[in-house]
């Protein structure tokens, strides 16, 4: 916070692998030295935020988990707060929820019955509310929608998903990242400092979101990827956000990171861009396998070698494949076969954990219109009590 006691956003600018990350770890360490308590650091996923916090554990050592974490949980969190009475509803549930409703529709809506159950039909509905709820947003409640292809028989459906969220006194992430009343947040509440990476662009929600909680911090670190090339083109929503804020509420500062000169930087920001570097020496090396099973034996081999050398710890090797279905199972065995530790990523989605399908049984029972297969596996996972599953389908 500077003297005229505004907070100060800093944005730290750079092209890809610029080493704006590692910057803003080390302006994130400055503050953790200090006091541990200070601050939070929020990423775009969870995922991201775990390889982050994982990487500074072994920079400052123990850290304080619940300092980091991904923007849906920094939402819910304070909404959380602000509304105690009110409990998250995960888009995993919101989609069960959204299903039940649209059987309850069927008859009042003019799309066919086999859509209505289709899976990809209901995430993309969800995905319209949203857009609807973010374009009421927007226009400070009135029903414009120019631009959103909204037919009558969406409108009655959100409308009706609405009506039920607040029935049932519940709210989704979506909800958090619009409602949060920048008026109901103390100064400093959430920690001192805030640090925000990953990100590439900002949705109209989430800038409403952060809009609204980065005036609370004393200070703001945050990475902006600077590049001419289409992917990165909505990054413009970042430096959008950073020049909204800094006109009055905020005092700005921009620092620029640059590549260095590095040949092996070069050659991986030309992989996608127009302008091809060749490889240096040694960096990029190619082999050709007989099969994927002498290909699995031969890289973790190759891993196990250099973790026994000494050139790097088993946290520092990535192994990224196109199918992992297909190899998932095969490196699993030859790790374990050469005592090499490891950790699978991407195996399982949430929607497909058993914990988590057990948990929802009951709304696909209903939402499915208490489908026989389906109550029986209720009896089976001992939702009805002592009950023998034969005896019951009898």
């Amino acid at each position: 916070m500077n003297s005229k006691g505004k907070p100060t956003f800093h944005l730290i600018i750079g092209p890809p692998l610029s080493g704006k990350t590692e910057r803003l770890m080390e302006l994130l360490e400055e503050k953790h030295r200090l006091d541990p308590f200070s601050y939070v650091f929020v990423g775009p996923s969870g995922f991201f935020v775990r390889e982050f916090a994982d990487k500074f554990t072994r920079r400052v050592g123990a850290i304080i988990r619940s300092n980091f974490m991904s923007v849906d949980e920094f939402a819910v969190r304070i909404y959380s707060d602000m509304n105690p009475h009110l409990l998250h509803l995960s888009r995993e549930f919101a989609i069960e929820l959204l299903s039940w409703i649209l059987d309850e529709m069927k008859d009042e809506l003019e799309i066919d019955e086999n859509i209505l159950k289709s899976p990809r039909f209901i995430e993309n509905t969800l995905d319209l509310i949203h857009d609807i709820k973010e374009a009421l947003s927007e226009n400070f409640g009135e029903m414009r929608l120019e631009g959103l292809d909204i037919s009558e028989d969406i409108l009655k459906i959100y409308e009706k998903f609405e009506k039920r969220l607040r029935d049932l006194g519940v709210y989704d992430t979506f909800d958090a990242y619009l409602e949060i009343n920048p008026e109901n947040l103390g100064r400093c509440e959430y920690g001192r400092y805030l640090f925000l990476d990953g990100f590439y662009d900002l949705s109209p929600a989430l800038r409403k979101f952060l809009r609204s909680v980065i005036p609370t911090y004393e200070e703001i670190y945050m990475t902006y990827t600077e590049d001419e090339r289409d992917i990165f083109e909505r990054g413009a929503t970042i430096l959008n956000l950073f020049d909204e804020l800094t006109k009055d509420e905020c005092t700005g500062i921009k620092e620029k990171t640059q590549c260095m000169g590095d040949q092996r930087v070069e050659f991986l920001r030309g992989i996608f861009g127009e302008r091809w570097m060749p490889p240096p020496d040694g960096f990029l090396r190619i082999w050709k396998f007989k099969n994927h099973h002498n290909e699995v034996k031969n890289l973790v081999r190759r891993v196990k070698k250099i973790i026994i050398s000494g050139e790097c710890s088993p946290g520092d090797v990535a192994i990224v494949t196109n199918d992992f279905l297909k190899y998932s199972k095969l490196f699993q065995r030859e790790f374990e076969e050469y005592g090499v530790p490891y950790r699978l990523e991407g195996d399982l989605k949430l929607g497909e954990s058993q914990t988590v399908r057990i948990l929802t049984l009951p709304f696909r029972v209903v939402s499915s219109g208490f489908m026989v297969d389906l109550l029986l596996s209720m009896v089976d996972f001992g939702y009805v009590g002592n009950v023998d599953p034969k005896e019951f389908e009898t």
